[in-house]
């Protein structure tokens, strides 16, 4: 239905679930969000996140506390 494998759909679920955190809880750090939502190993949370979103986590913090 949404032309993603299953992995591919729980991987984007998860980044989004990320996106939000990085949102709402600057007190937590890009790693502590990785692991709870899901990522074991931070530097592949980097990666797919870069990926989706075309910027880093870091980045895409900077410009959501601009806001």
């Amino acid at each position: 239905m949404t032309g993603n494998s299953p992995m591919e759909y729980m991987r984007m679920l998860k980044l989004d679930e990320a996106r939000k955190m990085l949102d709402h809880h600057p007190e937590l750090t890009i790693e502590a969000i990785a692991f709870s939502c899901g990522f074991n190993i931070p530097s592949t949370f980097y990666r797919l996140f870069r990926k989706q979103y075309g910027i880093s986590p870091a980045e895409y913090r900077k410009q959501a506390n601009k806001l």
